[in-house]
C-alpha cells in the first residue's frame, strides 16, 4: 500500500510540473533590453541592409527604431521593454521575423550572408536568454502555421457572427494542433499557442468583410474576452499584446447599440454648450466602463494599459500632462505604467524649452477669408524660392507621422532654398498646435475651419494631410492628398534645380 501511495505522489508530480508554462511569466517592467550581433557578408549598399524594429508598447508607440550597422557588420541596439520578457518583430538585413528579448539582458545575433544555404532565414544563429526558443522560432519563420485567418479566408462569403466566431475558433485549434505534430521544442509549441490566441483576438475582434453585418452584438464580443482571452502579460511573449489591447479598446464599434448611446451622449453635452475637453472626457469614461465590463473588471493588463495610453495620447501632442492629469496618474496602481508617464512628461517639458529658444519656427496670422486670397497672401513673401504647404492637424496621427518621416529630407531641401508653409484650422487646439509647431521648423498658419473647407474644395484636397507645391514663378505644379515622400522630394528637386513651367 506504501509503495502505491509513492507511485501516486510521484505521477501528480511529474503531472503538475507537466502543467507548469516552460515561459517564465512576464512582470511589467521599465528596463530596456540589447540586441547586438553581426551580418557576416555585410555591404552597405545591398537592399534591405538594415536593422530595425517597431516599438510599439501596450501603451504607447515610440516608432521605428534603427540600429547602425559599422563597416564590419557588426551592431548594437537598445530595445525599450514594458514586459521583462517580450518578443519584437525584427529586421536584420533580409531576415524578418520574431525574437524574444529579456529586460536587463542581451540577445546576440549573427546572420551569415555567405553560408550558401538557400533560405537566409535559416542562418541567423541567436544567443543569450531564451536561445533555444528564438533559434527555433528563426527555423520555422517561413512555415505556412503561420498564416493569419484572415489572409487564408480573405475570398469567403460574409458569415454570421456566429459562423465566423465557429470558424475562426476551427481554424486555430487546428493550427494548434498541426503545431503539436511538428519537430519543435515544448517551448516553442507553447509560445504559438499564445500567437495563435492573440491572432484569434485580432480577428475575432475586427473581422472588417468577413462578417454580414457591422453590428456583432456585444454578446458576441462577451464570448470573446471569456472564451479567447488575450488578457494577459505573457502575451507579451508573442509581439501582438499592443493589437490586443488596440482591439480590445475599440472593440465598442461592434455594439451598435452601444456606438448609438455615445452619440447620443456627445450630441446632449454640445448641445448644453459643453467644450471638447469635457465631451471627449465624458465618452472616454463610457468606453472604459463598457471595455471593463466586458472584460470581466477594472483589473487587468489591457484594463492597465487602456488607461496608460490615455496619457500617451495627450503627450504625443506635445502637450505636458496638467496638475489634473498628474494627480490621476499618480494614482495609477501599476507603478511601471505609471513611473513611464511621469519621467516622459518631465522629458517633454524639457523638450519644450529647448525648442522655444532654438526658434525655428514662426507663428504667422493671416486675415483673408477666401482660399485664392489666403495662398497669395502666405505666399508673396517668398516669391521666387520653391514653397511647400502642408495641411496638417495636430489630432491627425497621419499627419504627425508625415512630418517625422520626412524631417530627413525636409532638412536637406530646406538648405537648398526650399520654404514649409504649414497649416492646420480650428480643429487643432491653439495651445496644442503652438507645443507641437515649435518641433517643426517652418512658417505655420492657423485658419478658420470654414477657409480649410475652402481651400480642399478648390484645389480638389480630400483630407488630411495634403500638400501643395509652388515653384519659383508662383506656378502651382503638386497638390495631392496623402504622404508620398518619393514623389514630393522628386517634384521639389526638380523645382529647385530648374524653372518649372506650368
Amino acid at each position: 500500500m506504501k509503495k502505491i501511495w509513492i507511485l501516486f505522489l510521484l505521477m501528480m508530480t511529474v503531472l503538475s510540473v507537466g502543467a507548469q508554462s516552460l515561459l517564465p511569466v512576464p512582470e511589467w517592467t521599465n528596463t530596456p533590453a540589447i540586441l547586438k550581433g553581426q551580418i557576416i557578408g555585410y555591404e552597405k549598399s545591398a537592399p534591405e541592409m538594415r536593422v530595425q524594429t517597431f516599438a510599439y508598447m501596450p501603451y504607447d508607440d515610440l516608432g521605428t527604431i534603427t540600429a547602425e550597422i559599422h563597416e564590419d557588420g557588426s551592431f548594437r541596439m537598445e530595445v525599450p521593454m514594458y514586459a521583462t520578457r517580450q518578443g519584437y518583430y525584427f529586421r536584420i538585413g533580409p531576415w524578418y521575423g520574431i525574437l524574444v528579448l529579456t529586460a536587463g539582458d542581451s540577445v546576440s545575433v549573427t546572420l551569415d550572408l555567405k553560408s550558401g544555404m538557400p533560405e537566409v532565414e535559416y542562418s541567423l544563429e541567436c544567443r543569450g536568454p531564451l536561445a533555444e526558443l528564438n533559434n527555433e522560432l528563426v527555423r520555422c519563420s517561413t512555415l505556412d502555421i503561420w498564416k493569419s485567418y484572415r489572409n487564408v479566408h480573405n475570398k469567403v462569403s460574409p458569415m454570421s457572427p456566429a459562423d465566423f466566431y465557429d470558424s475562426v475558433r476551427k481554424y486555430y485549434r487546428e493550427l494548434a494542433l498541426q503545431a503539436d505534430s511538428m519537430d519543435l521544442k515544448p517551448i516553442t509549441k507553447e509560445w504559438l499557442k499564445l500567437h495563435f490566441q492573440s491572432d484569434m483576438v485580432n480577428v475575432l475582434l475586427l473581422p472588417e468583410k468577413l462578417v454580414n453585418t457591422e453590428n456583432l452584438g456585444a454578446d458576441f464580443l462577451r464570448r470573446v474576452t471569456s472564451e479567447v482571452g488575450g488578457n494577459t502579460l505573457m502575451q507579451a511573449y508573442s509581439a501582438q499584446l499592443p493589437t490586443v489591447v488596440n482591439r480590445y479598446e475599440y472593440a465598442f464599434f461592434g455594439d451598435s447599440l452601444f456606438v448609438d448611446q455615445i452619440r447620443r451622449k456627445c450630441d446632449d453635452l454640445a448641445a448644453r454648450g459643453y467644450n471638447s475637453d469635457v465631451i471627449t472626457d465624458s465618452t472616454n469614461q463610457m468606453r472604459w466602463r463598457y471595455t471593463f465590463s466586458l472584460l470581466g473588471g477594472e483589473q487587468g493588463v489591457v484594463q492597465d494599459a487602456i488607461r496608460g495610453n490615455y496619457y500617451s495620447v495627450i503627450l504625443s501632442q506635445d502637450t505636458p500632462l496638467t496638475e489634473k492629469e498628474l494627480k490621476s496618474l499618480s494614482q495609477l496602481e501599476n507603478a511601471s505604467i505609471r513611473n513611464y508617464f511621469q519621467k516622459k512628461n518631465e522629458r517633454l517639458k524639457q523638450t519644450l524649452e529647448e525648442r522655444k529658444r532654438n526658434k525655428q519656427f514662426v507663428f504667422q496670422e493671416t486675415t483673408a477669408k477666401e482660399s485664392e486670397k489666403f495662398l497669395v497672401e502666405i505666399t508673396k513673401k517668398y516669391a521666387g524660392q520653391v514653397i511647400l504647404i502642408d495641411f496638417w492637424g495636430t489630432w491627425c496621427g497621419p499627419c504627425r507621422q508625415a512630418i517625422k518621416d520626412f524631417k530627413e529630407n525636409h532638412e536637406k531641401l530646406s538648405q537648398k532654398g526650399l520654404v514649409t508653409i504649414y497649416v492646420t484650422d480650428e480643429l487643432s487646439p491653439e495651445a496644442v498646435r503652438k507645443n507641437m509647431a515649435t518641433g517643426i521648423p517652418g512658417v505655420h498658419y492657423r485658419i478658420e475651419e470654414t477657409l480649410s473647407n475652402e481651400t480642399f474644395s478648390q484645389y480638389g484636397l480630400t483630407g488630411w494631410p495634403s500638400y501643395l507645391i509652388i515653384d519659383k514663378n508662383g506656378h502651382l505644379i503638386y497638390k495631392k492628398t496623402a504622404f508620398r515622400e518619393d514623389e514630393m522630394v522628386e517634384t521639389i528637386l526638380r523645382a529647385i534645380d530648374e524653372d518649372v513651367k506650368k
